[in-house]
């Protein structure tokens, strides 16, 4: 299943979006343009969808997370990077319509 998320280190303004290549209860694995390292945690965004609409798209939890990296490998020619990311702690803070997974790619952007 594939997954809108937001990733960002609380002590820095930069902030990640991509969508998952995989989800568990455990965890997740995606690809970044940001080389987080293994052991540092995250903050993320992670947008579930659990309800299609006919004519309406899908509707996600919206969930706050916090994630412990596992894992990390990537081309940095190329600024991809996979992500292993564990759930450490979630909570659910909103239900809305799922953004579009056409419309998403890879990007960083400052923190505003």
């Amino acid at each position: 299943m594939r997954c809108a998320v937001d990733l960002w280190k609380p002590s820095e303004g930069l902030v990640t979006s991509t969508w998952t290549e995989d989800i568990s209860s455990g965890g997740f694995y995606c690809m970044t343009a940001e080389p987080y390292l293994p052991g540092i945690e995250l903050q993320a965004t992670l947008e579930v969808p659990f309800r299609y609409r006919q004519g309406r798209g899908a509707d996600c939890l919206v969930l706050q997370c916090q994630v412990e990296v596992l894992r990390a490998a990537g081309d940095h020619l190329k600024k991809n990077y996979g992500l292993a990311c564990q759930f450490k702690a979630y909570r659910i803070i909103a239900i809305r319509t799922c953004k579009d997974s056409s419309a998403r790619t890879i990007a960083s952007t400052p923190f505003t």
